[in-house]
């Protein structure tokens, strides 16, 4: 039975007694919910709260529940779902209309929000089915746990399977999430995520704006507030789904190779892929015997993120992890070639690790006008054994192996890749990118060194040939294989064969890849560096729309100059690079060759 303050809150939202009760919403004090959501949690927690109950849409059976609590936790919790529940919430009468593709859907965050629709909905005399799917990512549901490449387990998520009660093809389906989907970068995610779900299933996906003003949240609100007019010009107002945001993924788990995979896996799970993978493979270069100077398997590696996004923190994981140390580790900030020359003195061709942590002091070093550090750091990479002349008549020789490993912070990769190294340096580097949405939480790295063994590695004549088929830019094949050849050493493989390449070919597609986002900037004025700065944008979105004013403030336009960027958007235009929208809000999308979307 509902208590009154219950009814109370409620009502403020114009539901009436006939949807709660045909919705089952009960009241339930702190051990009736622990008993329906089958939890203990704290003790110190009060869980009593409104019971929403998932009943099926067919059955009217119990699926699961979830709970608005009176009273947030300790953990800042406002809503407790039972656990395991795959299922979603569906307003009262959905049943006859499962089918009807006539109808409308629409999907809301709260169940207190489906309610009120559904409310409104009887008040205008119209159908719809109401769906509340419990948090902007409540639609995915847990879908058990799939072997990884390393050989471990990873839960894995699905859309519900209540989606497939309806027939979604060509139904208005409209998403109506809180107004905090303006702003809140991880709900327009899940948002558009969602909407890219209901596209694979033929739905016509519209966006419902929930307005953000006067308080109001969900369109619970919006109705408590303003009223059924509100309500109705919201629908009204919907438009047809274009991504808002592009999401970057993680590297692929299937890049992980051998006992260097499963050492990443156990041990350097809490960080990105992008930054482990990479750092863990670069250090372990330093530490392969090489079958003769004229093997190249040193790698040269950025981690590209954001700030405190876990750069240096990776980089030192992976070096304790493989107990790389001093002479290897060349752990110095080195302002020029000849510094660098007179440090590594002495390395008589052994492989040694240069990690300055952040990478760029080096880059802006490389790129001062006539500066040598640049050509010199290219030419490392492939010879092992060359003299350096310096000032003064005076001269350095080079006899090293080196591999490069630091971070670079992604606002600055454009200007610090810039035309001063784009001949060359760029494309002997691996990246790896920091994923949208990882936050990094700091704690100590404590685990300790693990025990190997690398031995020499002989190539296949028939891994040249394999690596052909993959048709892909031959620099980042090239690295791909040298990681190949590290993974096989680590594993005490004397000999790479072309059946052991497939976590190569992984990296190297994704490599090709990160390329279409980390871009040098070639630009040589404020409208080419900024067009180049968008189109590299614009790339992220596949050929969708996006936002004129969302493109100008991600790109930072207005630091290089509004009109500059306004006559740079006309020239791209003009050029059929990409196509601009006659109307408010205005939309741009990049194009291919053809002028087509890509």
């Amino acid at each position: 039975m509902l208590l009154e303050k219950h009814k109370q809150h409620l009502a403020q939202f114009r539901i009436p007694d006939e949807i709660l009760r045909a919705a089952q919403i009960d009241s339930l004090n702190d051990s009736a919910a622990r008993n329906a959501l089958g939890v203990n949690g704290r003790a110190t927690d009060d869980l009593s709260g409104i019971l929403f109950p998932y009943l099926s849409p067919i059955t009217n059976e119990r699926k699961g529940a979830r709970i608005r609590l009176d009273k947030k936790t300790e953990d800042d919790a406002k809503y407790l779902s039972e656990q395991g529940c795959r299922h979603l919430f569906f307003a009262p009468g959905a049943k006859e209309l499962l089918k009807d593709t006539s109808i409308p859907v629409v999907i809301v965050e709260a169940e207190k929000s489906a309610l009120a629709l559904l409310a409104y909905a009887y008040r205008v005399a119209r159908k719809m089915i109401v769906i509340a799917i419990g948090g902007c990512w409540g639609w995915r549901r847990g879908d058990g746990k799939v072997l990884t490449p390393s050989g471990g387990m990873k839960a894995i998520s699905g859309p519900s399977p209540d989606f497939d009660l309806i027939n979604f093809e060509n139904r208005i389906t409209m998403i109506a999430f809180d107004s905090n989907a303006s702003t809140n970068k991880k709900v327009q995610v899940a948002r558009d995520e969602l909407a890219r779900e209901l596209k694979k299933r033929k739905a016509n996906v519209l966006i419902a704006d929930v307005p953000d003003r006067n308080g109001v949240n969900g369109p619970d609100d919006l109705i408590a507030q303003f009223g059924d007019e509100a309500a109705m010009r919201m629908f009204v107002e919907a438009k047809g789904f274009t991504v808002s945001i592009a999401l970057l993924k993680d590297m692929p788990e299937e890049v992980m190779d051998g006992r260097l995979g499963e050492y990443c896996f156990k041990y350097m799970a809490r960080f990105p892929l992008a930054y482990a993978w990479p750092a863990l493979v670069t250090t372990a270069s330093a530490l392969v015997p090489r079958r003769g100077e004229k093997q190249r398997i040193n790698l040269y590696t950025a981690l590209c993120g954001p700030v405190h996004s876990g750069k240096t923190q990776t980089i030192d994981a992976a070096r304790q992890l493989l107990g790389i140390d001093e002479p290897i580790l060349v752990d110095v900030m080195a302002g020029s070639a000849e510094s660098l020359a007179r440090y590594l003195n002495g390395s008589n061709g052994e492989p040694r690790l240069f990690s300055p942590d952040e990478l760029g002091h080096v880059l802006d070093k490389a790129s001062i006008q006539n500066a040598s550090f640049a050509t010199v750091l290219s030419r490392i990479f492939y010879h092992s054994d060359f003299t350096l002349l310096m000032q003064r008549k005076d001269k350095a020789r080079f006899h090293v192996s080196l591999s490069i490993l630091g971070g670079l912070v992604t606002d600055r990769f454009e200007d610090l890749f810039s035309r001063a190294t784009t001949a060359g340096l760029y494309d002997r580097f691996i990246f790896g990118a920091c994923p949208d949405l990882f936050e990094f939480q700091y704690y100590p790295f404590e685990e300790s060194c693990v025990e190997f063994e690398p031995q020499g590695v002989y190539v296949s004549p028939e891994v040249w040939d394999a690596k052909n088929e993959w048709k892909l830019e031959p620099r980042v094949t090239e690295l791909a294989l040298r990681v190949a050849q590290v993974c096989a050493a680590f594993d005490g493989r004397s000999l790479l064969t072309a059946k052991e390449l497939g976590a190569a070919r992984v990296f190297a597609e994704y490599q090709q890849r990160i390329r279409k986002i980390l871009k040098p900037n070639e630009g040589e004025n404020l409208e080419a560096k900024w067009a180049l700065k968008a189109l590299a944008y614009l790339d992220k979105f596949e050929g969708s729309y996006v936002s004129k004013r969302k493109m100008l403030h991600d790109t930072g336009a207005y630091r290089y100059s509004p009109s500059a960027a306004e006559r740079a958007l006309k020239v791209m235009e003009a050029n059929g690079d990409i196509e601009v929208t006659t109307k408010r809000p205005f939309m741009i999308r990049k194009l291919n060759m053809n002028g087509d979307g890509e």
